[in-house]
């Protein structure tokens, strides 16, 4: 599959970044097809959920006292598991995102790690975002349990895709 370019775009005339033009997009005869969109339209339906969750969570972090029950039993919160799931489904978007439309210039195969430490430097931050949020604080165990949802849901996405090529490659050979 060919990328998008000036080249696949307008073959019979030259780029003129090969001419040597300066560096202006638009400079030196060049047209808007010339110029590589920042995003795709295909990029942003896999990018567009794991930012708008990541300010979800942001904007629930932010709230003194969370809309959410908070039973709690002997050895565990259900604060964590909360933290968990939360953190999963974040990762997942991610690897999602890094899989199905990785950004220009990177490597598919960091895309699972890139997603679980995305997933986790997040997690950090929102914990250090509620030690400012009156009523709320943060807590190491919060932080693992983000860990820990944040490397499930990036390993489900890997294992789905992983046994869902395998069936398809399977597939083809009949």
């Amino acid at each position: 599959r060919e990328r998008w370019s000036a080249r696949t775009m307008a073959r019979d005339r030259p780029s003129p970044y090969e001419e040597g033009a300066a560096f202006f997009p638009l400079s030196a005869g060049a047209c808007h097809r010339d110029v590589e969109p920042f995003m795709k339209h295909s990029h942003l339906k896999y990018w567009a959920p794991p930012l708008l969750y990541m300010g979800l969570i942001f904007g629930i972090s932010s709230m003194e006292q969370p809309p959410l029950p908070m039973p709690e039993f002997e050895w565990l919160t259900i604060d964590k598991l909360y933290h968990f799931v939360e953190y999963a489904i974040l990762g997942g978007l991610l690897a999602l995102a890094f899989a199905k439309a990785p950004p220009r210039g990177f490597r598919a195969k960091w895309g699972w790690s890139a997603a679980a430490l995305i997933a986790i430097l997040y997690g950090a931050s929102d914990e250090w975002h509620q030690t400012f949020v009156p009523g709320r604080f943060a807590t190491v165990a919060d932080w693992v349990a983000d860990v820990v949802g944040a490397i499930a849901g990036v390993l489900s996405v890997y294992f789905y895709n992983r046994r869902r090529k395998r069936t398809s490659e399977k597939d083809l050979l009949r």
